[in-house]
Formats: C-alpha cells, sequence, structure tokens
C-alpha cells in the first residue's frame, strides 16, 4: 500500500517522466527531491504502480510499442526529407532507447572488454585527434 504522497509521486512520475520533478510535485523538499525520486523508484511497491499507471494509460490511449515505434520512424522519414538532421538523430536516439539498442553490446550479459577498451581510447582522446580520425588524417603528433 502506498501513502497518499507516494501516490501522488507515482502520478507524477508517469505525467513527467522525471524523478526528481515528480518528487518536489508530490510535495518533497527541493533539497531532497532527487534523493527521494531515487529511493522511491527502487521500491517494489512504487514500481508497479508506475507500470500499472503506464499500461492503463498506454489502453486508455490505445497505443503500443508497435504504433510507437511506427511514429518515430514516421518522424524520422519526414525529418530526411526535411534536412533536419538534428530531428533525424533525436528520433534515432528515441528509436534506440524504445528498443533497448543504446546499452553497450554484451556477450553473454558481460559487457565487452574490447568496447571498454575502445571506449576508453576515444574518451582519452584530444577533439584534435578526433577530428583527425573523421577526417581520414593521420593523427595529430602529441608535444609534451
Amino acid at each position: 500500500m502506498l501513502t497518499a504522497r507516494q501516490s501522488k509521486f507515482v502520478d507524477q512520475f508517469v505525467t513527467l517522466g522525471s524523478g526528481a520533478a515528480a518528487a518536489r510535485k508530490a510535495g518533497y523538499s527541493e533539497k531532497s527531491a532527487r534523493q527521494i525520486a531515487t529511493e522511491n523508484l527502487s521500491k517494489p511497491s512504487i514500481k508497479a504502480a508506475i507500470a500499472a499507471k503506464q499500461a492503463e494509460a498506454a489502453q486508455r490511449l490505445e497505443i503500443d510499442r508497435e504504433a510507437i515505434v511506427g511514429g518515430i520512424i514516421g518522424a524520422i522519414a519526414t525529418a530526411r526529407q526535411e534536412c533536419d538532421g538534428a530531428n533525424m538523430i533525436l528520433g534515432y536516439v528515441s528509436l534506440a532507447k524504445l528498443l533497448g539498442l543504446d546499452k553497450p553490446e554484451s556477450v553473454n550479459g558481460v559487457p565487452s572488454t574490447e568496447n571498454s577498451a575502445l571506449q576508453s581510447k576515444f574518451d582519452n582522446m584530444s577533439d584534435a585527434e578526433l577530428l583527425a580520425i573523421i577526417a581520414g588524417q593521420p593523427l595529430p603528433q602529441v608535444v609534451n
């Protein structure tokens, strides 16, 4: 059973999609909103209530995953026709998140160490080095 404040948090989370904003709207203090949101979103009873509210909303609006994917693909096509690269990328990012393709690839549930090492290498590169790779040029020499 949820408290009145937790119920309000659930309603606000389903509406806003942000834990901290939902916590503030549910009456938690600005200072503790993020922490309370994290705690609330880890509680099985609150997770279940959120899932139920989301399912209820999807049913009421007659929306399912297939309809959402179709809508995103349509938006990507429109952005492509309008040469709107930013919205094309936004569409692909949304689609990747929805389909779970935004997570690192793993083998048997274990993230690839090769991918992690490569990611680390890119993270440590300078902008000049990254631009050289994009341009297909040799990497600039680093002067110490």
